[in-house]
């Protein structure tokens, strides 16, 4: 299970993002959340993610829909229950119902030196009588300059293949609007 707090990114300026972020009481310093900048074709976001873990007696059989919200309502993170007061989260939870399963293929390999993921979600189309497939490139770097350099050469390979697809997708909104 997975938990964010996503924070746009205006104009590239990512020291506002996390000068927000501080605000909203998130920091290098907090172990709990692993810090992230999403950029996509010509937007970027930076998120917070905790990961909780749930183990079940089922094997492969993913939980019903009542035992997922269970476990997330069970393991939900202080400062998301507390976003706007005192048990807001669990009360947006219990509000909640279940999108997918979508499954999803990852791939680890190396891009220009780099730790690289790409992800692979088939996700069903607009009409609904077909597939959209969506694929995320992540790179594993610390360094923002690195990041940008690195895109730029990626997007640049992908273009000239005749590959890249220029336009923004959130694949957590594509999943919300189709399932």
């Amino acid at each position: 299970m997975t938990y964010k707090k996503r924070y746009a990114v205006v104009n590239g300026d990512i020291n506002a993002a996390l000068n927000q972020a501080n605000l909203d009481g998130f920091s290098a310093a907090d172990t709990n959340y692993d810090a992230e900048v999403d950029w996509g074709y010509s937007k970027q976001t930076l998120s917070f993610s905790n990961d909780k873990e749930e183990s079940t007696s089922k094997g492969l059989t993913l939980p019903t829909e009542s035992e997922a919200l269970n476990m997330l309502v069970s393991k939900i993170p202080g400062k998301l229950d507390k976003t706007n007061a005192q048990g807001w989260g669990t009360a947006k939870l219990l509000q909640a119902y279940a999108h997918g399963p979508i499954l999803a293929s990852r791939y680890s390999g190396t891009f220009e030196g780099l730790d690289t993921d790409i992800e692979v979600w088939p996700i069903a189309s607009a009409s609904g009588s077909g597939t959209d497939y969506i694929v995320e490139i992540s790179f594993k770097t610390d360094d923002y300059q690195t990041a940008a350099s690195k895109r730029t050469s990626l997007m640049n390979l992908l273009n000239s293949n005749g590959w890249l697809v220029p336009a923004d997708s959130l694949k957590t909104n594509l999943v919300l609007e189709r399932y």
